[in-house]
């Protein structure tokens, strides 16, 4: 066997793997090889391409700075060949990249979480895809300043430096967006590809905050899939903006929505909404050292030691000691200093970027976490875990 990336000689075998796997009808005339994205492929003894996968490396908000991160997708192997290592052996293959290309985190979304868990990934980002009654905005708006401001209709790129701005100033305050830098993710041509962007403006002009939707007129359903506020007052006119199509629907749909976003705050009724949990991004951590000193830390001073079991990358595979104050935190050498705690590389994923308040029963009971029962330990687990909580990640991209 042999793994490499594939070329556009490979196009009918990535078009045949592609089809089995994901079972579509090949018409090979009909496709082209992708160009946007690189491919890596297993080749059988045989020469029979039997599985691939996709990988680009973009930049991700991590509080005011960036992130490298390789986005991994179609994932795919022909059925009569699995079970046989195929993509385990990719996988592995993507690690063997990470130092050379620097990539500091991984993201994919998974068709299952426990699949890629044994890759390292982890899901963190969450979403809670929620569908709010049109009556809800009529309480809102009757609840809410008649001059907030106004929103604007995208339509070409003429404005597309404030919509970027706005964007990437609300990214920077919500770990693990996506830089952008192009119109591509958001809605441009309202009247050809019947998806909106509006800016949200101020009454200053200034704008405040933008939202991405389409409507589905078979349910009588409008889908917000992207919604970003910098103010109250801008998350309030977005959504009381949204009254303006109750004579063609008669509710709305949020598709990313975090467990603790400001709509639910807004929206004072929850009972009446149907909500459904939803995981998203699973991501990995290539480098723990590069990641622990990207960090942004509470002005608090703290100190914790924690060892990550890293079955594949060694490099990884050590105690790490971290005192931080005042947002940043100094790498200690570890010595013979017994780690507060032991995680392996997914569970470190979930604990570190998914912001959610564990506490140390909550360690316990998770997988691959293991607690030292050192009583002098509770304080550094303290400090762990305060270091690693209130973050608020979210992902409005597909890769």
């Amino acid at each position: 066997m042999h793994i490499r990336v594939l070329t556009p000689d490979d196009h009918a075998a990535h078009c045949r793997v592609s089809s089995l796997a994901f079972h579509w009808q090949l018409k090979l005339e009909e496709e082209s090889f992708p160009t946007d994205v690189s491919m890596l492929g297993y080749f059988a003894d045989d020469g029979e391409l039997i599985a691939e996968l996709e990988f680009s490396t973009r930049e991700v908000w991590f509080g005011t700075k960036t992130l490298p991160i390789v986005c991994v997708g179609g994932v795919a192997s022909v059925p009569h060949r699995r079970r046989e290592g195929a993509v385990r052996r990719l996988f592995e293959e993507l690690e063997r990249l990470a130092p050379q290309n620097n990539w500091i985190l991984g993201g994919l979304y998974p068709f299952k979480t426990k699949y890629y868990r044994q890759f390292g990934y982890e899901s963190v980002v969450d979403y809670v895809q929620t569908v709010v009654p049109l009556p809800q905005l009529d309480d809102l708006a009757a609840r809410s300043p008649k001059d907030m401001g106004r929103m604007e209709l995208m339509e070409g790129d003429a404005h597309l430096p404030e919509l970027l701005d706005v964007y990437n100033t609300y990214a920077r305050s919500h770990y693990l967006m996506f830089k952008r830098t192009d119109g591509k993710m958001f809605g441009l041509d309202p009247t050809g590809e019947c998806k909106y962007t509006c800016l949200w403006r101020d009454q200053n002009g200034a704008a405040q905050g933008y939202m991405s939707y389409q409507l589905n007129l078979g349910v009588q359903q409008l889908q917000v899939s992207e919604i970003a506020a910098l103010t109250p007052d801008a998350l309030r006119g977005m959504l009381c903006y949204l009254r303006g199509y109750a004579s063609k629907v008669k509710e709305v749909l949020f598709f990313t929505l975090p467990a603790n976003s400001p709509v639910f705050s807004m929206l004072n009724e929850n009972r009446a909404m149907q909500m459904c949990y939803q995981p998203n991004t699973s991501v990995r951590i290539y480098d723990f050292k590069a990641f622990l000193a990207a960090r942004t830390y509470p002005k608090q001073a703290g100190r914790f030691s924690f060892a990550i079991t890293d079955d594949t990358l060694a490099a990884n595979n050590r105690t790490y000691h971290v005192a931080y104050q005042d947002g940043v935190a100094q790498l200690l050498p570890a010595g013979d200093i017994a780690p507060a705690l032991t995680l392996d590389r997914a569970a470190a994923a979930l604990v570190m970027l998914s912001g959610k308040a564990f506490t140390p029963f909550a360690l316990q009971c998770a997988d691959s976490v293991t607690l030292s029962q050192n009583p002098n330990a509770q304080n550094e687990i303290d400090d762990f875990l305060r270091a690693f909580a209130g973050q608020s990640p979210e992902c409005f991209d597909s890769f």
